[in-house]
């Protein structure tokens, strides 16, 4: 476990938790990463972590990135980053959940090749020129939206569904605007 930290990274992903790694809990911790497509947080290949009110921040990358990882929660977090993709991605992964947290940035999330992600209660802020509140794209398959605010910023576009997309997608008591 990790509490109260800070990781930064001038060249890199601060924190990165790979592959094999599981059940483990980061907490009231900030990480921060600077330069082009560098990842706050970057997780790949890992199961059942969490992440409890943390700052995930980079100005010109990821805020945080899952990439082949499964059963992890996001929560009471905050997650900035200026990719060209999303502050909050979410790729090849399946079950991943975020709750009560705070996403922004050019685009807020961005899910591709996922299988049922869940946003609950939090706030998706693409607020970039044409920024994109959330993109689902990549087959992705089952996503659950509830109690949430999805913004894209002007004029740009709220919730963005690709074709190719399956299973079931359930919205509820969402705000969507661009």
């Amino acid at each position: 476990s990790i509490t109260r930290s800070f990781i930064g990274n001038t060249a890199g992903s601060a924190l990165t938790v790979g592959f094999w790694c599981y059940y483990n809990t980061v907490s009231l911790s900030t990480m921060a990463s600077a330069g082009s497509n560098n990842k706050a947080l970057s997780v790949t290949g890992a199961q059942y972590n969490t992440f409890n009110q943390d700052s995930m921040l980079s100005p010109a990358g990821y805020g945080a990135w899952l990439d082949l990882s499964h059963y992890n929660t996001i929560s009471l977090s905050t997650i900035t980053g200026n990719s060209g993709i999303g502050a909050l991605v979410v790729a090849g992964s399946s079950s991943n959940t975020v709750v009560d947290s705070y996403v922004q940035g050019a685009h807020g999330m961005y899910i591709s090749g996922s299988t049922n992600t869940e946003v609950h209660a939090s706030a998706l802020l693409g607020t970039g020129a044409s920024g994109v509140g959330l993109k689902l794209t990549g087959a992705s398959v089952g996503l659950t939206v509830s109690s949430t605010v999805i913004r894209g910023g002007p004029p740009g576009i709220g919730v963005l569904l690709d074709a190719g997309n399956l299973g079931k997608l359930s919205l509820a008591s969402a705000t969507v605007t661009a």
